[in-house]
């Protein structure tokens, strides 16, 4: 279900619902100057709120691997690295809120976090988490802006306590 609303200033997400193989999303927020930024003119700004009970990034990203993989062949090579730029000319402010997140595998909880993207860099801001038994507090910086041949990396955790056997299992 997807509810939104577009004049030439803004455009505005009322809501969005969705479910893919069991995970949830709900999101809602704005884009202000989309006319004017696509026409190379003015910033893109707005913000977005998505939460979420269950997101199952394992089996999403399984979809889109199986999806992007009957559409095109990929020829392999020794070494691939590929750069994600952060587009030029947009200020976003993300918040976002997770229940449970599976990823690699791993069970997270109580995901909630503040990401702002601007000036080619996204920044995640006191992300916090619970995982491996613990709770862990996440701030970084991804930026591509002026970059040589990869992007920076500026990231730092705090972690308050974790399971020690289930951290090596995991690990193992």
């Amino acid at each position: 279900r997807a509810e939104m609303s577009l004049d030439p200033e803004k455009i505005e997400l009322t809501e969005l619902k969705a479910e893919i193989a069991g995970s949830d999303v709900d999101m809602q927020g704005t884009a202000n100057n989309w006319m004017l930024y696509m026409a190379g003119i003015q910033e893109l700004e707005g913000s977005m709120v998505m939460n979420s009970s269950y997101l199952n990034a394992d089996e999403l990203l399984a979809i889109s691997e199986r999806l992007s993989s009957e559409e095109v062949e990929i020829e392999e090579t020794d070494s691939v690295q590929t750069v994600i730029m952060v587009p030029p000319k947009v200020s976003m402010k993300f918040d976002a809120g997770i229940d449970k997140l599976i990823y690699d595998g791993l069970e997270i909880d109580n995901i909630s976090t503040e990401i702002l993207m601007a000036d080619e860099a996204i920044e995640l801001r006191d992300m916090q988490a619970d995982l491996l038994g613990g709770n862990w507090t996440i701030n970084g910086r991804y930026d591509t802006k002026e970059m040589e041949e990869l992007p920076k990396f500026d990231f730092s955790y705090d972690i308050n306590t974790f399971d020690i056997p289930q951290a090596f299992s995991y690990l193992n």
